[in-house]
């Protein structure tokens, strides 16, 4: 399941279904490496090079590591076990939209 939210300017795609956080945006990457040849299949079942592997920023709370830039692919992606699991969030699914915050503190919503 995959549900867009707007993050500064840009598009993302809360998947709970996805491997990887992904992005083709290198503007947005703080640290970046890639020491080998990558590839991943995405979720058109494509094969598609991983250019660099690095750590953006979202917001001030929002931090996401190990982030894919594919220069080739077509949305910004964040993988919801990994906001929910390293970055302690709630991710709540309802029929057209879901709702995201921090459990450890009250009012902060993923915007």
């Amino acid at each position: 399941m995959g549900v867009d939210y707007m993050v500064g300017k840009e598009s993302w795609v809360l998947d709970s279904g996805a491997s990887h956080h992904i992005t083709p945006l290198y503007a947005l990457f703080d640290v970046h490496s890639l020491s080998t040849s990558l590839r991943i299949i995405v979720p058109t079942w494509n094969t598609m090079m991983v250019d660099k592997i690095g750590t953006i920023r979202l917001s001030s709370n929002i931090k996401l590591h190990n982030v894919l830039h594919i220069p080739e692919f077509s949305c910004n992606l964040i993988f919801v076990h990994r906001l929910t699991h390293d970055l302690n969030y709630l991710v709540t699914y309802f029929a057209h939209n879901c709702d995201t915050r921090l459990t450890c503190e009250e009012n902060d919503w993923l915007e």
